[in-house]
């Protein structure tokens, strides 16, 4: 059509033909319905009209909306579609309602898209950290180089453009170190998606390019200097006769060169899901796409160069499983064979070179001489493999054979044998990881390979500078385990069969790094409280070196999930360095508020914890205030105290019972009455005292003998269990008769070795609040699961009660506790860690005053549970500041919270 012959070509890899060449015949995949064959009846046809009728049509629906083709900056104002809007379709994709799992696939992968600022924010940290390692300052001022970096250099300015060319505050000296770091610079994104981070590191490089060199004349050199260094003569006159035509006097001053050598030495990028890193790719050459501008007078394409291969990019691969027992065992002599160092020499000259083949025929050529050369290795390595056995066996039995005596040498024989077997199978195990790679083919992008390696896949052996992205939160037991069991012999040091995936993903990122590379991820910030967390909390502490921790608590996305940034550094010293952090407050505008300089003007200096401790971020105010709580307060754990958790019965419907219910079983038979216990649940639990329900616990222990010595309980029992089976009764579980949690007959509850610490005064709580909320019960009363109580040989339990429901006491937690977004998980192993003053000689008067005002609430209560008692708590909040002996300024820090 007339309207198409004006369009260059500019095909890349991402839209070449998906079916396999054996795709018209048997054994063959078609995936795209689209043939070489023009005979194939399947071949695919496309209408004009689907495109142009004026109805109907693709381009006439188009025209109703605004579109740009290069993606807006953060500070971007004017409304328009870029390419950033096929991440967001990519996430609603995602999000799309599976009835079968009754699950979204984006909740069972744990995809969400990044916002933009999000992504500026930390593609601009990391960088900075990064040039901050690389370039030294004029004035050897590195603060002021971080300033200089930080509001000048990475800088847009209110239209996202610069105000000319060379405005910068760069000195002479540095620009040169800089243009270098860049282009040495290595980044990768071990959970691409649909490459928001990689898109974002390649406008802040080029931006910062275009300061530096607006004629792109070192940047040129750069590139010149590179292919100076390709030893194959034609194929170093190829690359620098591309150099001059990318830079040519047309392409000079704009960015289309700063774009596609960055792509090709600077950014990688690794995602399970293939349909990601297809947008991922289409996203880069639309970037590119826009740099060129079509010269009529060329012959050639109109002066257009095709769009590079980015297969070898951004790849489809489990980032998570490495290549282990590869690089471990003595396999690894067998690669730095000279034989085989050459086979992987020439398959990673074939795939730089596939990155710029500019024809489908060239590429072809390419690809199946990289086919050929890994069926070479594949052989190679097998024929090792094969003759280093061999050689094994030889050399057992010359040893032997100089062994004079019989028996000595059988002994030297199984001796041998034994190690030779053991060898062998960790060399074998190295062969089939490297039958892995062998077959591991780049360009088909119907695969997923099921491991990563840097070095085979991206020619990465040193690690990378920066490792940057938003890996998925997925719980590792979801599933009945399923990713647990994938990763858990994977060799994570921060493996925890109850933690998420992105757990893991610090650490695959930690290991990507090289020596004093840098990391900055975003995930779910329950790491830093969590008990799952600790693993990789300790990690942190030990093998790394925060930077900046920024705690962005809920909204950041479309999901219910508090969020973090940590950016940390791969090193470590003997004395870890206090880093900055902060978290986002209310008075933070999430719309148009800058990040950076929130957490510059807020932030506090917060020093390394020390492992096994949660993580919290305080302000210097808040961090004194703290050390002055452990100071004068102990522990929980160090009371003289038991913390339980409430009853299991396995079957409620069965073993709770009403007021109603517990009257006939005592008419029927009054020793039932023995073992009717009073008994309260987490929703009944309120501050104090609990509300006035009336239910009660058949506690008919271990090993009772229910049917004999208490009938009338037994028949209730099994008239239940059997009402359960029939399902007149709903019940959760397996029922009565079949339930887990029993003990030595069915009629009995599970073993239980603190029934007797019911019988005594306690402080119980439920497990999930917003607020503090601890209450008192009776001896005698029980309390089931997940709710917990807390017993005390002392005679403390009211004062103990008084200071949990304290403000302060609250404050702690807060700090310390698992939020999850509308309350907080008050579990044992948080709650335990909390200070509460010990009673003391000087204190003794104080203790006894919040005694008497926890007795004066217990009886308010009891005359009238709707009695509103913020007078009284009130006053104990105030006698336990006096207890700490808080300042005004203290005692602020503790009500803001309120």
């Amino acid at each position: 059509m007339d309207d198409l012959k004006q369009v260059p070509f500019v095909n890349g890899g991402l839209f070449d033909c998906l079916d396999t060449f054996e795709a018209t015949g048997d054994g063959g995949v078609r995936i795209d319905c689209f043939t070489d064959n023009q005979n194939d009846r399947q071949k695919l046809k496309v209408p004009a009209k689907l495109f142009f009728d004026e109805n109907d049509g693709i381009f006439p629906l188009f025209s109703h909306y605004k579109f740009t083709i290069e993606e807006n900056t953060p500070v971007e104002q004017e409304v328009a579609l870029d390419p950033e809007l096929l991440g967001q379709v990519f996430e609603n994709l995602l999000g799309a309602y599976n009835p079968e799992t009754r699950s979204t696939v984006r909740k069972a992968t744990g995809s969400y898209y990044t916002p933009r600022q999000i992504v500026d924010y930390m593609v601009d940290e990391a960088l900075i950290a990064y040039f901050l390692q690389k370039v030294e300052p004029y004035d050897n001022d590195k603060k002021d180089l971080e300033d200089r970096l930080r509001d000048d250099l990475l800088a847009y300015n209110q239209q996202g453009e610069l105000e000319k060319p060379d405005d910068h505050l760069i000195h002479q000296d540095e620009i040169q170190p800089m243009i270098e770091a860049i282009d040495e610079l290595k980044i990768i994104d071990p959970a691409v998606g649909t490459g928001a981070f990689p898109m974002g590191i390649l406008n802040k490089l080029v931006l910062i390019l275009r300061k530096l060199d607006p004629q792109n004349e070192r940047w040129k050199q750069r590139q010149l200097m590179h292919a100076e260094k390709i030893e194959d003569p034609t194929s170093k006159e190829s690359a620098q006769n591309a150099i001059e035509q990318v830079f040519s006097e047309v392409n000079r001053y704009n960015d289309y060169g700063r774009k596609l050598y960055l792509i090709q030495n600077c950014i990688y990028g690794v995602d399970i899901q293939p349909i990601a890193t297809t947008i991922a790719k289409l996203r880069f050459f639309i970037s590119l796409i826009i740099e060129q501008e079509t010269n009529d007078n060329q012959c050639t394409n109109y002066g257009i160069r095709p769009l590079p291969n980015l297969e070898t990019k951004f790849v489809a691969a489990n980032t998570l499983i490495g290549l282990k027992e590869l690089n471990e065992s003595e396999f690894q002599l067998f690669l730095e064979n000279e034989d085989i160092q050459l086979i992987r020499q020439k398959i990673a000259e074939l795939r730089s070179k596939h990155f710029s083949a500019s024809t489908r025929q060239i590429k072809l050529d390419y690809m199946k001489r990289e086919k050929e050369g890994r069926d070479q290795l594949a052989e190679v390595l097998a024929a090792k493999h094969a003759k280093w056995c061999e050689q094994q066996q030889n050399r057992i039995e010359q040893m032997v054979a100089d062994v004079p005596s019989e028996r000595a040498q059988q002994q030297l024989r199984e001796k041998l044998l034994r190690e030779y077997t053991t060898n062998k199978a960790k060399l074998a195990a190295g062969l089939a990881e490297a039958n892995r790679i062998a077959h591991w083919d780049a360009y088909d992008q119907n695969a997923i390979a099921n491991f990563f390696d840097p070095e085979w896949m991206f020619g990465i052996k040193d690690g990378f500078d920066i490792a940057i992205g938003n890996p998925p939160y997925i719980q590792l037991q979801k599933e009945n385990g399923k990713l647990g069991k994938l990763y858990q012999d994977a060799g994570f040091d921060t493996f925890a069969r109850t933690g998420d995936i992105y757990c893991l993903f610090y650490e695959k990122a930690h290991q990507l790094l090289k020596n004093k590379g840098h990391a900055c991820l975003i995930t779910s910030n329950k790491w830093m409280r969590a008990g799952y967390g600790k693993k990789l909390r300790d990690y942190f502490v030990t093998l790394t070196q925060p930077i900046q921790l920024l705690d962005m608590g809920p909204d950041v996305f479309d999901a219910t999930v508090d969020t973090n940034i940590l950016l940390f550094q791969n090193t470590c010293f003997d004395v870890p360095a206090a880093f900055r952090a902060v978290s986002l407050g209310a008075d933070f505008d999430r719309q148009i508020g800058n990040i950076s300089r929130y957490l510059i003007n807020n932030g506090a200096s917060m020093e390394m914890p020390a492992k096994g401790e949660p993580w919290a971020i305080l302000s210097s105010a808040e961090l004194n205030l703290k050390r002055k709580i452990e100071n004068v307060g102990k522990q929980l754990k160090d009371w003289d105290i038991n913390i339980y958790r409430g009853i299991v019965t396995g079957c409620n419907e069965a073993f709770i019972i009403d007021e109603f219910k517990r009257e006939e079983l005592i008419d029927q038979d009054p020793k039932s009455a023995e073992i009717i216990e009073p008994l309260l649940r987490g929703r009944d639990i309120e501050r104090y005292r609990a509300k006035q329900t009336v239910l009660y616990l058949l506690a008919t222990g271990y090993d009772l003998d229910i049917p004999r010595r208490y009938p009338a309980i037994y028949e209730h029992l099994e008239t239940t269990g059997e009402q359960i089976e029939l399902g007149e009764i709903k019940a959760k579980g397996k029922g009565l008769f079949n339930r887990d949690d029993q003990g030595e007959n069915w009629w009995n509850l599970r073993a239980c070795a603190y029934y007797s610490e019911f019988d005594k005064a306690k402080v119980v709580w439920g497990n999930i609040a917003y607020h503090s909320t601890f209450c008192y019960a009776a001896p005698g009363e029980f309390v089931t699961a997940p709710a917990n109580l807390l017993t005390s040989e002392s005679n403390n339990i009211k004062y103990l009660l008084g200071c949990m429901n304290s403000k302060i006491f609250n404050w702690e937690f807060v700090n310390l506790g698992i939020p999850l977004g509308y309350a907080f998980e008050w579990k044992k192993q948080y709650v335990e860690l909390i200070h509460v003053p010990p009673i003391t000689d000087e204190n003794r008067e104080v203790a006894e005053q919040i005694e008497d005002l926890v007795e004066q609430i217990f009886t308010a209560k009891k005359t009238d549970p709707n009695a509103d008692m913020t007078e009284l708590e009130n006053e104990i909040d105030k006698l336990v500041y006096e207890l700490y002996n808080l300042t005004p300024n203290e005692i602020a820090i503790v009500e803001a919270r309120e």
